[in-house]
């Protein structure tokens, strides 16, 4: 049976897309004064699957949470 509630990574896409509702950044947030962009990679990604994680930096930027991907227009609230 499926859950009634979407997934968190869906309702980051929905939160992403439509810009509603309205959220602040975190008082202590772990990636500077914004709201996250994006989901970063594993820790051990980079090790155990270093040639493909390279590509891929080199590709996006850098790995943090702050990181738009290729397919991300500015966001309605924080226009980055």
């Amino acid at each position: 049976m499926e859950s009634p509630l979407p997934s968190r990574l869906g309702i980051l896409s929905e939160w992403r897309r439509l810009g509603y509702p309205e959220l602040e950044p975190a008082t202590l947030p772990l990636n500077g004064d914004d709201i996250p962009v994006r989901q970063g990679y594993d820790v051990d990604y980079p090790t155990n699957n270093a040639e493909n994680y390279k590509a891929a930096v080199s590709a996006q930027g850098p790995d943090n949470l702050n990181t738009n991907l290729w397919w991300d227009v500015p966001h309605p609230i924080t226009k980055k």
